[in-house]
C-alpha cells in the first residue's frame, strides 16, 4: 500500500568541549572553546537509503561519526547589577554516518552513507540582578538552513531523502530568580522556540518530531551549608498544537509537483515533554 509501517529512529550527541577563558578587565572576559562530537543514528525505515521497487526502504544499524567545531563568546559585568553576553558557535562538521541496511524480510540491502551536521548557533543575553532577585532574557538563532543535511530538501534521483529541508529557527528564554527566602532560591522560567520543519516538507521530519513550541519551568535551591547545594526543577513542555502536511511520494514527483505531494493526504504529528531534575552542588 506504498505506506512506512512503523517508523522509529534513535539519535544521541556527545559534544566535550575544553574552555580557555581570558579576563580582560575586571568587567570584561572573553572565552574559546574548541570542541568535540560523537554522533550515533538509527533509522527505521531508513529514507536515506534508495527504495526497491518490491521490497520498499530498509532499515538502517546504529551509524556513527565523529565531529569537531568551536565556540568563542564575551562577557561584561557591568558591578552594579547589569550583565551582558553574546557568544557563536560554529557548526559542528561531521564525518560521513555510514549506515548497514536490511529489509524488512531480513535480505541485505545496499548501504548508505549520510552526512548531517550539527548548526551554528548565535547567542545573546542579559542580565539583572539586585539583592532579592535575579533576571536573565537570552535570544538563541539556530541556522539550519546553512547545515549541512538540513538545507538539502526533496528526493535525490534514486527516490532517496536529499535532506530535512528544515527553516532557520529562534528561541527566546527569560528567567527570574527570588532570594528572599533565606537558603531557599525561587525560580520560574519560560523558553519559546520556533518551529523549524517547513509544512510543504512535514513528512520529511516524521523520525524527527521532536520540536517544543513552549517550554515552562519551576524550580528551587536549597543551601544545606555555604559549601553544598541542592537544585531541583521541573519542566513542561508542549509543541503548540500539530505540524501537519501531505504525504509526500517520489513516484508523483512531476515538474509541477516537485516534492510528490498526494493530494487529500494528511500527516501530522505534535509531542509534550514533562521531567523532573534534581542536582547537587558541592565547592572544594
Amino acid at each position: 500500500n506504498g505506506g512506512f509501517g512503523r517508523i522509529e529512529s534513535d539519535y544521541m550527541l556527545l559534544q566535550v568541549g575544553v574552555t580557555y577563558a581570558y579576563e580582560i578587565s575586571d568587567k570584561l572576559s572573553i572565552g574559546l572553546a574548541p570542541t568535540f562530537n560523537y554522533g550515533a543514528l538509527t533509522l527505521e525505515p531508513n529514507p536515506i537509503a534508495s527504495p526497491s521497487m518490491t521490497k520498499g526502504y530498509p532499515k538502517s544499524d546504529k551509524a556513527s561519526a565523529l565531529g569537531f567545531g568551536g565556540q568563542v563568546g564575551v562577557f561584561y559585568n557591568s558591578g552594579s547589577g547589569l550583565k551582558l553576553g553574546a557568544s557563536y558557535k560554529s557548526q559542528q562538521y561531521f564525518g560521513e554516518f555510514d549506515f548497514k541496511n536490511t529489509y524488512l524480510d531480513g535480505t541485505a540491502a545496499p548501504n548508505a552513507s549520510f552526512t548531517m551536521n550539527y548548526p551554528s548557533i548565535i547567542s545573546a543575553g542579559i542580565g539583572y540582578s539586585k539583592e532579592k532577585f535575579d533576571f536573565a532574557l537570552d535570544y538563541r538563532f539556530v541556522n539550519y538552513e546553512g547545515t549541512e543535511g538540513f538545507e538539502q530538501k526533496g528526493w535525490t534521483p534514486t527516490a532517496s531523502v536529499a535532506g530535512f529541508g528544515w527553516k532557520n529557527m529562534s528561541v527566546i528564554s527569560a528567567g527570574l530568580q527570588y532570594k528572599g527566602i533565606n537558603k531557599l532560591p525561587l525560580r520560574v522560567g519560560y523558553t519559546y522556540s520556533s518551529n523549524p520543519i517547513n509544512e510543504e516538507l512535514a513528512f520529511f521530519s516524521t523520525p524527527a518530531t521532536a520540536i517544543i513550541k513552549n517550554a515552562f519551568q519551576l524550580g528551587l535551591g536549597y543551601e544545606v551549608s555555604n559549601k553544598f547545594t541542592i537544585n531541583a526543577v521541573y519542566h513542561h513542555g508542549s509543541s503548540g498544537g500539530s505540524t501537519s502536511g501531505l504525504l509526500l511520494n517520489p513516484m508523483m514527483v512531476t515538474p509541477s509537483n516537485p516534492y510528490g505531494s498526494i493530494p487529500g493526504s494528511s500527516v501530522s504529528y505534535k509531542m509534550t515533554t514533562d521531567l523532573w531534575m534534581v542536582g547537587v552542588n558541592y565547592a572544594f
